[in-house]
């Protein structure tokens, strides 16, 4: 199964790559790519797809004593994970084989997003529809 993360601003989207590490926790990697909420449906599921193409598993851990910025925090020109957080809604999408499955989420009080597992939109691997689910799982995002 291969994972990645979209969080969206009032105008733009930023489409996530993700990797899982040898101790088996997933993290944002490049690619990663920018575009706007404006984009047709297709036009973002097509990066969705690029990004869970882009999915690899075993890498390395980062090294927990090092101050290594994010990528993602750099790439979507925030200073902080809490100045994203509190611009950006996210939803996770996994795909496995023809079936791609998009997870909304929640700001947490405290920092971070919790899943909303209940609320998952099923769409084919279509970038058309995945584009669509990504949209629907935004508006349910909090």
């Amino acid at each position: 199964m291969q994972t990645c993360g979209v969080y969206a601003t009032e105008s733009d989207l930023f489409v996530v790559s993700m990797a899982k590490t040898v101790p088996g926790f997933e993290l944002d990697v490049e690619p990663m790519f920018k575009t706007s909420r404006k984009d047709q449906a297709a036009a973002i599921g097509q990066l969705v797809v690029a990004a869970l193409d882009s999915y690899r598993e075993g890498v390395p851990a980062p090294d927990p004593r090092g101050k290594v910025p994010s990528p993602l925090l750099q790439f979507a020109g925030f200073r902080s994970w809490k100045a994203l957080e509190k611009a950006a809604l996210n939803v996770l999408i996994s795909r496995n084989g023809a079936r791609v499955t998009v997870v909304p989420t929640a700001r947490q009080p405290r920092g971070g997003y919790a899943h909303k597992p209940d609320l998952a939109i099923s769409a084919t691997a279509e970038p058309g529809a995945i584009g669509q689910a990504v949209e629907k799982a935004l508006s349910l995002s909090a």
